[in-house]
C-alpha cells in the first residue's frame, strides 16, 4: 500500500472514529436512565458502539504500549528501578502467584512489626509529578481533569504508559496486567451473570462513565483549537478506548490516597490533612487479608510492616479495609471468601400510594426509621436485627393495630431497642417474617444459576466468568444465611 493510500485511509478510520465517539457523546450525556432496565437496554447499546470503536482501534492498540517482556525480565527490570529510585524491601520478594498475579513473599523469617518495605514520595505516580508540559496546561483548563482527581490520575497513567522508555516509570507500569478481571473489562455475557447483584446498576453506571469520559477527551481533542489538547495524549490515535479503560482499571485497581506535596503532617487540631490519589509502587503488590491495618504514611514516604509472624515463602498481606464483597469486586476485581466484612444492603420501603402511609410513616418515625429505609444484612450476625423486624412489623400492621399503638402512651419516645415480640401482636410478628422470607426469597430468585460453568480456562473471558460467579455465590450466600435466621426464629416461635 502506498503512502498516500495509507494516509487516506487512516483520515477515513479517524473519521469514523469521530463519528462513534459524537454518537457516544450524545447518547450519554443524556440524563442517566432511572430505572435498571433502561440502564441495561443503554449498555447493551453502548457496548455495540464500543465494539465498532475498538475494531477500528486494533491497529492503534497492536502498538508498542501493549507488547511485554516475559515476566522474569519485566520484574528484574523493576527491581532494578526500585533500587535507582529509593524504594527499600526488606526480607521480601515479588512472585507471580497463581490465583493473585504478582504478590509479595517472604525471603526469609519475619517477626511482628518488621519494617518490609518504604517507597519515597519521588517514586510514586500523582498528578503532579507526571504532569509535565502540554499536559499540565491541559489539566489546568480542562474542567473535569481539573475537578475528577481520579480520572486525572487515570490518563496521567496512560500518558506515561505512551511515553514508553522516555517515562519515569515505565518499568513500573511494566508490570501490571495488560486486561484486568474485573466488571469494567465485562462483556455482555459476562454481564449477564451478575445481573442480580445488588452492584449490577452500579457497575453499568461506571462502564457508562467511562465510555463517556474517552469520548469526550477524543471529541475535545478533534474540536478545541489549543495545541496544548489536541497535540498531546489526545490528540494521539494511539490513546484508543482500549488503552484509557486500561488505565481506568489500573487506577481503580491499585489506588492510594497520600498527603498531598507539601502538606505539613503537624497541622493544628481540626484541620484535614488534603489527599491526592497516587499510584505506589511496589506497595500496592502487596494482595489483600484480614491483618490488622501494617502500612502507613509520613514524612513523605510510604512503609509496610509485617502484621504477624511469617516464614520464608509465605505470601505477606496487607489489609485493604474492612470493605464487603460487593466493593472488592466492582472495584478491585476480587472477592474473599470469608470476609467478615462481608454484608447485602437491602432497601425496603413503603409505598406513599398505601392508604395507611401516614400511619406508617408515623409509627416508624417513632422507631427513628424512615419509610424508605437501608437494612445491613451481615454474613456472620447471630440474629435478625431487630430494627428490619420492627419495619416489617409496621409495613403489614393491620389499621386497627396501627391505631392502637400510635395512640398508646406506653410506647410514645419509644424506638428501635424495643423488641418486635414486645410491640407487635404475634400474628403480626409471624406475617412480617413470612414478608421478609419472601422478599429474601425474591431476591434470591433473581440471580443467575450457580450451576454455570465457566468455561474454557483459555477463554480470554474466563477469568471474568470465574469473578462472576464466585461473587453471585458470595452475594446469595449472604441473603441464605439470614433467611437462615429468619427461619430458626420462625420455628422458634411455633
Amino acid at each position: 500500500m502506498s503512502r498516500k493510500e495509507r494516509a487516506r485511509q487512516t483520515e477515513t478510520c479517524e473519521n469514523e472514529i469521530y463519528s462513534i465517539t459524537s454518537e457516544l457523546l450524545g447518547l450519554l450525556s443524556e440524563k442517566v436512565p432511572a430505572s435498571s432496565a433502561f440502564l441495561w437496554d443503554e449498555y447493551q447499546q453502548v457496548s455495540g458502539l464500543v465494539t465498532k470503536l475498538m475494531d477500528l482501534q486494533k491497529e492503534a492498540d497492536d502498538g508498542e504500549w501493549i507488547k511485554k517482556e516475559p515476566d522474569d525480565v519485566r520484574k528484574a527490570s523493576f527491581v532494578e528501578w526500585c533500587t535507582k529510585v529509593g524504594i527499600r524491601s526488606h526480607g521480601v520478594r515479588l512472585e507471580s502467584i497463581t490465583g493473585f498475579g504478582w504478590g509479595v513473599v517472604a525471603d526469609q523469617p519475619l517477626a511482628y512489626g518488621t519494617k518490609l518495605l518504604e517507597v519515597p514520595r519521588r517514586a510514586m505516580l500523582t498528578v503532579d509529578a507526571a504532569c509535565k508540559g502540554k499536559m499540565k496546561t491541559a489539566f489546568a483548563a480542562d474542567p473535569v481533569l481539573r475537578e475528577m482527581s481520579n480520572v486525572a490520575l487515570a490518563v496521567c497513567v496512560a500518558n506515561e504508559k505512551l511515553r514508553g522508555q522516555r517515562s519515569f516509570w515505565q518499568p513500573y507500569l511494566d508490570m501490571l496486567p495488560e486486561a484486568y478481571a474485573m466488571p469494567l473489562f465485562f462483556s455482555i455475557d459476562d454481564m449477564q451473570l451478575v445481573k442480580g447483584c445488588s452492584c449490577f446498576d452500579d457497575v453499568l453506571r461506571l462502564s457508562r462513565s467511562v465510555v463517556r469520559q474517552y469520548a469526550y477527551f477524543r471529541q475535545r481533542a478533534a474540536t478545541v483549537d489549543h495545541s496544548w489538547f489536541h497535540d498531546g495524549l489526545f490528540g494521539d490515535r494511539r490513546f484508543t478506548f482500549r488503552l484509557y479503560r486500561w488505565a481506568v482499571g489500573t487506577v481503580m485497581t491499585r489506588i492510594n490516597f497520600v498527603p498531598a506535596s507539601g502538606t505539613d503532617l503537624d497541622l493544628e487540631p481540626g484541620r484535614e490533612i488534603v489527599s491526592v490519589p497516587a499510584m505506589i509502587p511496589f506497595l500496592d503488590m502487596f494482595n489483600h487479608a484480614e491483618v490488622p491495618q501494617c502500612s502507613d504514611f509520613d514524612d513523605d514516604v510510604g512503609r509496610v510492616f509485617a502484621s504477624r509472624e511469617y516464614t520464608p515463602g509465605e505470601q505477606v498481606f496487607i489489609y485493604y479495609g474492612p470493605r464487603p464483597n460487593r466493593d472488592f469486586f466492582f472495584l478491585n476485581g476480587f472477592v474473599c471468601p470469608g470476609n467478615t466484612a462481608d454484608r447485602f444492603e437491602l432497601n425496603l420501603s413503603i409505598s406513599k400510594s398505601d392508604k395507611n402511609f401516614g400511619r406508617r410513616a408515623a409509627l416508624l418515625a417513632d422507631f427513628h426509621l424512615s419509610p424508605k429505609a437501608k437494612f445491613v444484612l451481615s454474613s456472620n450476625s447471630p440474629t435478625l436485627s431487630n430494627e428490619l423486624l420492627l419495619f416489617a412489623a409496621v409495613f403489614v400492621a393491620k389499621p386497627d393495630e396501627l391505631d392502637v399503638l400510635l395512640s398508646d402512651h406506653h410506647y410514645q419516645h419509644r424506638d428501635a431497642h424495643f423488641l418486635v415480640d414486645d410491640v407487635f401482636r404475634p400474628e403480626t410478628v409471624a406475617a412480617a417474617r413470612k414478608f421478609l422470607d419472601a422478599r429474601l426469597n425474591l431476591l434470591l430468585a433473581r440471580y443467575s444459576p450457580s450451576s454455570c460453568v465457566y468455561g474454557d480456562s483459555n477463554d480470554s473471558s474466563f477469568s471474568n466468568r470465574k469473578l462472576a460467579l464466585e461473587y453471585v455465590n458470595l452475594e446469595t450466600s449472604v441473603l441464605k444465611h439470614n433467611l437462615a435466621l429468619l427461619k430458626r426464629q420462625e420455628a422458634a416461635q411455633k
